[in-house]
């Protein structure tokens, strides 16, 4: 379900969303507090930039420490 709702987010962001897909995300946010929750964080662009940034930031450091043991072993 998890994946399902975040294929609806990503669909709605990029505006090919189904009016179908809408009415299934609109019923998932119903459900519960933490659902529209959920999905108010998915679709925040704010939430959104923090979580592109930490995963530029973690790709950075693995790429470094990749870079530090090929010099540094051999």
């Amino acid at each position: 379900m998890q994946n399902t709702i975040e294929a609806l987010v990503l669909k709605q962001i990029k505006g090919t969303i189904t009016s179908v897909e809408i009415t299934e995300l609109e019923k998932f946010k119903e459900l519960s507090a933490d659902n529209r929750r959920m999905v108010e964080d998915l679709t925040n662009p704010q939430h959104l930039f923090g979580a592109i940034m930490r995963s530029r930031n973690l790709d950075l450091e693995a790429e470094l420490e990749k870079a530090r043991k090929e010099i540094f072993n051999r």
